[in-house]
């Protein structure tokens, strides 16, 4: 994918283990992008 060949170009690690601490739960989104 282009998130695979950006990462590769830029020598960055894929972080599969992220945690966001905004989310809470894993399968719920942040809502930060939601807010006006």
């Amino acid at each position: 994918a282009d998130l695979d060949v950006y990462l590769d170009e830029h020598n960055l690690p894929n972080e599969h283990d992220y945690f966001d601490p905004t989310k809470v739960e894993e399968s719920r989104e942040c809502g930060l992008h939601t807010q006006l």
